[in-house]
């Protein structure tokens, strides 16, 4: 099993911003996808784990497609942080979502998004934070066209202060790579099983 993390935005490209507390999304998701590698290396060492980037440096979106598929990944989880537009109502707690490649039937990338949403809001939920499920949804972003099961992940909105002030604690992130882990190990088991009875 080949697992590719793609740590959002990076370099001159600082994706969503809290501007009460100055917090840049690059900076959060880089930090979250190294805990999602470590978590993963310690609950699948079978597998190879990698990074897109490593440091606060710019990827195009092709350039992450190309790096997926020369890695030949099974599974491509790029982690990134919601904004939310500028005058909306922030909700009142933690909110997750997972995106998959527009056009492709429920199959295995689904299910590695439902489980994904599942682990991740009931490890918040269990830490006492109130969660919503906003879903698995499909989408056109690029860097869906990776190679294997896709997906892109909003960890909660970091322009919404309650939410940010959550992920700026070490162990809340360390919490999410956790349970971001589990999830996917847990579907790389269940789609290795199903792959073995076809």
């Amino acid at each position: 099993m080949k697992i590719l993390v793609d740590p959002g935005h990076g370099g001159s490209d600082p994706g969503a911003i809290n501007r009460r507390f100055g917090f840049a999304e690059k900076d959060f998701a880089l930090d979250l996808g190294k805990k999602i590698v470590e978590a993963l290396v310690e609950a699948a060492p079978g597998a190879e784990v990698r990074m897109t980037r490593e440091e606060d440096r710019f990827l195009s979106l092709g350039e992450r497609v190309e790096i997926s598929k020369d890695f030949a990944s099974d599974v491509f989880l790029s982690v990134h942080h919601n904004a939310r537009p500028e005058g909306s109502v922030a909700w009142p707690g933690f909110e997750f979502e997972s995106f998959y490649r527009r056009g492709l039937a429920l199959g295995s990338a689904f299910r590695l998004g439902a489980a994904l949403n599942r682990a991740v809001l009931a490890a918040v939920e269990a830490h006492g934070m109130r969660a919503r499920d906003r879903g698995v949804k499909e989408a056109g972003f690029a860097v869906l066209r990776a190679s294997g099961d896709a997906i892109l992940a909003e960890y909660g909105f970091i322009t919404d202060d309650e939410e940010a002030l959550f992920l700026l604690q070490d162990e809340h992130r360390s919490l999410l790579a956790v349970a971001t882990a589990e999830a996917v190990v847990g579907y790389s088991e269940w789609n290795s099983i199903g792959r073995d009875e076809t």
